[in-house]
């Protein structure tokens, strides 16, 4: 039997949202980075917030680096994963993109973070992260490949298929910073009614036909379909 390490030590009571120490570290960090920005936030508040003493902090992280390259990568790696998985089915490319995009909008909304501002933070420039920042461009080839293939096949009505998938893209990324609550809808509906807003944008010839082919790919992928992050939300 393994041996279970003690978690370390908190500077007061304070329990943050996150049911282990990495998530609430995490949760403090997103608040901190959105509010101050990278620069302006040290360990040491990040610690402060999350109700720990620094040197616990590297107890579960390295540094300030490795706390936001965790936090950026729920935006596009959950994604990029699932997508190159609809790639690899034998669907109809407007299928795909729909299976695509409903799910990536639905793991944006589930975050528990507003992590918007961090899309397009300066640090994310720095050579330290160039791997990282490499998977948002990779996510967005596996957005362009299947709309070129329904342009090319003309399920989609496009003459310029990659400007409309950057367009479709930026769309994508922005959801992740929209603010003022749900609009009473849960992750999975945002997913489906931007997917449907999608569709629209793209000149889709068959809307309610990509759709359920979409959302039937889906399901068929669903006992490995995972979220990489808890359905909580704090908008």
């Amino acid at each position: 039997m393994g041996i279970r390490r003690a978690g370390r030590p908190r500077l007061h009571g304070m329990q943050r949202s996150g049911a282990t120490p990495e998530e609430q570290i995490l949760d403090a960090a997103a608040e901190l980075f959105a509010a101050r920005g990278y620069a302006g936030t040290s360990t040491r508040a990040i610690a402060e917030t999350a109700g720990l003493r620094q040197p616990s902090l590297y107890y579960y992280f390295a540094g300030k680096q490795e706390i936001l390259a965790r936090l950026v990568r729920f935006l596009w790696q959950p994604a990029l994963a699932y997508g190159r998985q609809v790639a690899a089915v034998d669907a109809a490319p407007d299928a795909r993109l729909y299976a695509l995009l409903s799910y990536d909008i639905e793991v944006l909304r589930s975050l528990p973070w507003n992590l918007g501002s961090l899309f397009f933070s300066p640090e994310l420039r720095a050579s330290e992260f160039s791997s990282l920042y490499e998977e948002r461009f990779q996510l967005r080839e596996v957005y362009r490949g299947f709309i070129r293939d329904g342009a090319s096949s003309g399920v989609l009505g496009l003459d310029d298929p990659d400007f409309a998938a950057d367009l479709l893209f930026g769309l994508t990324e922005s959801v992740v910073d929209l603010h003022g609550g749900d609009h009473g809808k849960d992750p999975a509906r945002w997913g489906i009614e931007v997917a449907d807003s999608g569709l629209r944008l793209l000149a889709a010839a068959d809307p309610s036909g990509a759709r359920a082919a979409g959302l039937a790919l889906r399901a068929s992928l669903a006992d490995s379909e995972e979220i990489g992050v808890s359905q909580r939300s704090s908008r």
